[in-house]
């Protein structure tokens, strides 16, 4: 094995590189794993400083260690030096910002080759991805999600800072030396290599350490030159510009692309690289520091856009190209708020909703103050013309239960209210405000209000809910269990249920959903870290996707936190399903979701056309409809579906999660078996 260590900067790092890669191979020599390594490094600058170090300790590094100076063209530059004059079989890239350990050579040096090509490692350097962070818990969040997959299919993940790979190989695919920053070079070797078909491997234990502040390059700086990059790239790539733009560009991006696809852009060029260095000097200054964060964000979109202009402007050609890439993004891309509108919305516009909220809300049936023990499970529901699925709710969760409900109604048509008044462990209260604007307020206000201090679950009409063994453990033990350990929230898996006739013929009457929506199907659910949970043993995963996404495209969320305790410090529906300031449980619970029978066709059809649920719900219903709308006896029935036939069933397919301590309390807490729904345990 060749270690190829790339230097563009100060020397410092670049000892303290060297210094861990004497451990290192010094320890892989007395496990006798490490043979046949040599050190080779490759600098674009002086090299006497280097060469010093080493006489220095000549007697002293337990491998060969060569050096090279290359004329300063950049760090993709001394990567292709690196790997043609490298005389071992495997290369292993290390950018000079890293610190190896003994565990990483080890795993690159014994990786087998026939599994993945090209191992890389852990390594929180820069990425090209339009959309990520440079913060600490964005490259966690990236690792967690590599390390379940295992595999790289996204070339936005691809680091080559600490990868290792056949010299062979790494030949076969030079880095493009005339990007100005490392990162897109990175992107752009990982698309050639993924659409040539080599096979990217992802190993948590090759992790190196990233020296922290290695790089001063100021942030708009930096912008400019991946600006320039990003032109580069779709000169190479033409047919995939959403791989370097970001796909949801905010009002503030969407109008910089408006200008740079017009002919005549070049004046903006002149303006916008003087505008983002005065933005970053303001946010750094003492009258701006207050709104550092929107001032630097400003700064770097027109630091961005100022690289793209200036280097489409190098050709005709290049021209042509972004301005048709700027035309296809602006077509595609969804628009989310701006920030000055999400600012009004949420310290202006909801604090005066909230404030009035209470006055809206009326009472209509069952107590208004709930009394219930700490140990009592209180459900809450927002509903609108759910007479359908009443019956089988209440039956599910009396048997399950639950000590008392509470709806919020909101604006119900249908038999609803007539049926909840006949209920005797339930709480009715009626508001008029409209949904889309009011529908997180609604949820935190009754929340606050009825279950301070206490657990509630929150539950839409068509959702059952149910939890690891709760055919032997009743709800009082599993809220013992989260009490015991300290926890205030629990994730909760959706899981879509349907049935094995098209939806247009499934009953219209109230009827058991468990015998009538008896199937699910899991084949098409991808699964990535779940980001609200923080502790750095979680591994509580988010699901996306599912049978929603096999027939209608949908790349919805399926993972929500119904289950939760509200204390002082909890947010509530941040994000519309999920909290924050909680202590995550080390399991998760279900909740079997029963939308698809025949008054889906109506309910797609309505929010539509009302855009009821808010921006991102009515894009997931517009998808929804643009295939109801052409298939009158659409089925979700496929091969791959499963009947189901417990929450156990669940846990045995991954699909929930139980912890070990968990098993241990239902054995130590067995309580009588309830009789489940139909169709469940």
């Amino acid at each position: 094995m060749t270690i190829v260590v790339c230097s563009c900067g100060a020397t410092d790092g670049l000892e303290q590189l060297l210094d861990s890669i004497d451990q290192a191979i010094r320890s892989s020599f007395t496990t006798g794993i490490a043979t046949h390594i040599d050190v080779l490094v490759v600098r674009d600058g002086p090299v006497e400083g280097v060469e010093k170090y080493l006489v220095e300790r000549e007697r002293e590094f337990p491998t060969a260690v060569e050096v090279r100076e290359i004329s300063p063209r950049g760090i993709a530059a001394t990567r292709n030096h690196g790997i043609s004059t490298a005389t071992g079989e495997v290369v292993w890239l290390l950018d000079e910002r890293t610190v190896v350990t003994s565990d990483a050579l080890d795993r690159h040096r014994s990786h087998d080759r026939a599994a993945g090509q090209i191992l890389i490692g852990p390594c929180a350097l820069p990425s090209a991805d339009p959309e990520a962070f440079d913060a600490d818990w964005w490259y966690d969040l990236r690792d967690r999600r590599l390390a379940e997959s295992r595999f790289i299919r996204d070339p936005r993940d691809c680091v080559f800072g600490n990868a290792s790979g056949p010299t062979e190989v790494l030949r076969s695919f030079p880095f493009d030396d005339g990007f100005r920053r490392v990162e897109m070079a990175d992107l752009e070797v990982g698309v050639r290599m993924l659409d040539a078909g080599v096979v990217i491997e992802f190993d948590a234990s090759a992790a190196v350490r990233t020296v922290t502040g290695a790089s001063s390059d100021d942030r708009w700086r930096v912008m400019h030159q991946q600006g320039a990059d990003r032109v580069r790239f779709l000169a190479r790539h033409p047919d995939q510009p959403e791989v370097v733009f970001h796909t949801g560009p905010g009002a503030t991006e969407r109008g910089l692309r408006r200008f740079v696809g017009r002919r005549r852009s070049g004046l903006l060029g002149l303006v916008l690289r003087p505008t983002a260095r005065g933005l970053a000097w303001t946010a750094t200054s003492p009258p701006g520091r207050r709104g550092a964060p929107t001032l630097t964000r400003f700064a770097e979109l027109c630091a961005l856009y100022a690289g793209v202009v200036e280097a489409s402007d190098t050709t005709a050609d290049a021209r042509r190209l972004v301005r048709s890439s700027m035309a296809t993004s602006l077509t595609a891309a969804s628009i989310p708020r701006s920030r000055i509108a999400r600012w009004w919305q949420e310290n202006i516009a909801d604090r005066v909703r909230a404030a009035i909220l209470p006055l809206r809300i009326h009472h209509v049936h069952g107590p208004r103050a709930i009394e219930r023990d700490p140990d009592d499970l209180l459900a809450i529901t927002t509903v609108r013309n759910g007479e359908f699925y009443l019956p089988s709710f209440f039956d599910h969760h009396r048997r399950l239960g639950i000590a008392h409900f509470l709806f919020l109604d909101n604006g119900s048509t249908d038999g609803t209210i007539e049926f909840l008044r006949a209920q005797d462990d339930v709480s009715v209260f009626r508001t008029s405000v409209p949904y889309r604007t009011h529908e997180n307020l609604m949820k935190r206000y009754m929340v606050r209000k009825h279950s301070h201090r206490k657990w509630n679950v929150f539950l839409d009409v068509d959702e059952l809910f149910d939890y690891p063994q709760s055919d032997r453990l009743d709800v009082r033990g599993l809220l013992g269990y989260l009490a015991h350990h300290g926890y205030t929230a629990v994730v909760v898996q959706m899981l879509d249920m349907f049935s094995a006739e098209p939806l247009a013929r499934t009953p219209s009457e109230p009827s058991d959903l468990g015998s009538i929506f008896p199937y699910f199907d899991i084949t098409d659910i991808s699964k990535r870290p779940y980001e609200f949970d923080l502790r750095p043993d979680s591994t509580l995963q988010s699901h996306h996707g599912g049978i929603r996404r096999s027939v209608f495209g949908s790349e919805n969320l399926l993972t929500k936190a119904a289950l939760i305790f509200v204390d002082d410090e909890i947010e509530t529906f941040v994000a519309w399903h999920h909290v924050r300031k909680a202590r995550i449980a080390d399991i998760s619970c279900v909740l079997l979701h029963y939308p698809f029978n025949r008054a889906f066709y109506e309910k797609a059809e309505e929010a539509v056309r009302s855009g009821r649920y808010g921006l991102g719900a009515s894009h997931e219903y517009r998808a929804y409809w643009s295939v109801l709308a052409d298939d009158l006896d659409l089925s979700l029935h496929r091969a791959s579906a499963q009947r189901y036939v417990g929450v156990d069933q669940l846990v045995d397919l991954g699909f929930v999660h139980v912890s070990a301590a968990y098993r241990e309390w239902v054995t130590d807490h067995l309580s009588t078996a309830r009789i489940g729904p139909s169709g469940s345990q």
